[in-house]
């Protein structure tokens, strides 16, 4: 979660769904603009590796699910009958809403976790019962909070329930492609001195709240490597981790960090393809791009 779509307060949230349903719902009493909505609080469903915000750096997704239903005027009782009334979810009016014209946003409860891949075939059935923004198909995606909006069609429902099942869906949306898993020929050692997880990185998450920050690492780590057709084994990774952890949580027992590591290489392998050298040139060439333009500022 966060306040500010730019900036802010940034923290991993971890509580039940009637915590988390308390949380949201205490926000729908501020009284605010809609023209400020790009200043208030947010929540998002994934984890990031690293700490810019895009599909393919996220390494986890929460235990539920958020869409956008921005079409057709639907009322509560459409919403009830699409999504059954002994379901865990809530619905509020977003900033857009107005009298006449309801825009909801819909957060359900479901029954665990799951990843950016599960996420698409979600997305697809629940767009089969309600017809949710299609930019809600991006995982990455922010969904800001309830307000009071001055002059805003401003409702809210939340039911408590039973979370949708996870693998219940997916058993009845066919499967994505997974890449092929690359063979021993195509990877190669890194060239010597490189560094498994750089100072750099280790002094940002120094900067940032606990919560997730040396799994994030770690699966920067592992996405390099991978995107760079680099060996990597647990073992090296889990090593570097520790490196890494002694600087940013002094004394912080981590019993479970080769099995993080293996699970950090596993997702790299899943969610990337092996670079040519063309691919990592152009590569270098946007991120400069991206730098440059962060860092321009016109008078």
């Amino acid at each position: 979660m966060g306040r500010g779509q730019n900036g802010g307060v940034y923290e991993r949230l971890s509580a039940p769904w009637s915590g988390f349903a308390e949380f949201i719902g205490e926000r729908r009493q501020w009284a605010r603009e809609p023209e400020e909505k790009s200043e208030h609080w947010w929540i998002a469903p994934f984890l990031v590796a690293g700490y810019r915000r895009r599909v393919e750096d996220i390494i986890g997704m929460a235990a539920w699910f958020a869409g956008d239903v921005d079409r057709d005027n639907l009322g509560i009782n459409d919403l009830k009958a699409a999504l059954g009334p002994w379901s865990q979810w809530l619905a509020y009016t977003s900033a857009s809403s107005v009298p006449g014209a309801s825009r909801w946003r819909v957060v359900v409860g479901l029954s665990r976790p799951h990843s950016v891949t599960e996420y698409t075939r979600l997305w697809r059935w629940f767009a089969s019962r309600l017809p949710i923004d299609v930019h809600t198909k991006d995982a990455s995606r922010l969904h800001f909070l309830p307000a009071d909006w001055n002059g805003g069609d401003n409702q809210w429902h939340a039911q408590d329930g039973r979370p949708a099942d996870v693998d219940s869906i997916l058993s009845m949306v066919a499967a994505d492609p997974v890449p092929p898993l690359p063979s021993p020929g195509d990877l190669r050692n890194a060239p010597d001195g490189t560094p498994i997880i750089p100072q750099s990185a280790i002094r940002q998450a120094m900067g940032r709240p606990d919560g997730g920050r040396l799994f994030s690492l770690m699966g920067q780590a592992a996405k390099r490597f991978r995107l760079n057709g680099w060996i990597l084994s647990k073992g090296e990774l889990a090593q570097a981790a520790m490196v890494a952890s002694h600087q940013i949580a002094p004394g912080k027992a981590r019993p479970g960090i080769e099995r993080e590591a293996q699970r950090a290489i596993d997702w790299a392998a899943r969610s990337f393809s092996i670079q040519t050298p063309l691919e990592r040139m152009r590569e270098r060439i946007r991120w400069e791009d991206r730098r440059r333009l962060s860092h321009f500022n016109p008078e």
